[in-house]
């Protein structure tokens, strides 16, 4: 969620130490949130760390620097894109289809997370 730009010149010195940006993609699924009026990064940057990171880009409209200070509180869409996450990676304990119609729904499920990427 709204990873600040920290290779820029003239880039907040408490940011600073957070460089270098990964280069690469992330073994994992990962959803990058970002918002349109963010401070600390553009969003044009932003999607270029979800391309090179092949992360799902969320964009979650102008809320300005996501973090505490915010004031989003508990941020519920946030909490839907966390819980959308983890079931992608979870597996099901009792599948809700049998056979294909399973099979076919869990990857239809991981594919949607990977829009954007």
């Amino acid at each position: 969620v709204a990873p600040p730009e920290v290779e820029a010149a003239g880039v907040d010195p408490r940011l600073a130490r957070f460089a270098p940006v990964l280069p690469t993609r992330m073994p994992f699924l990962s959803i990058l949130a970002a918002s349109r009026n963010d401070p600390y990064i553009s969003y044009g940057r932003a999607r270029k760390f979800a391309r090179t990171w092949g992360s799902r880009l969320v964009d979650v409209g102008p809320l300005g620097h996501i973090n505490a200070e915010s004031g989003i509180a508990d941020w519920p869409y946030g909490k839907y894109l966390l819980n959308r996450l983890i079931a992608a990676v979870t597996p099901q304990r009792t599948p809700l289809l049998r056979g294909r119609a399973a099979e076919t729904l869990m990857r239809f499920e991981q594919q949607e997370l990977m829009i954007g990427r």
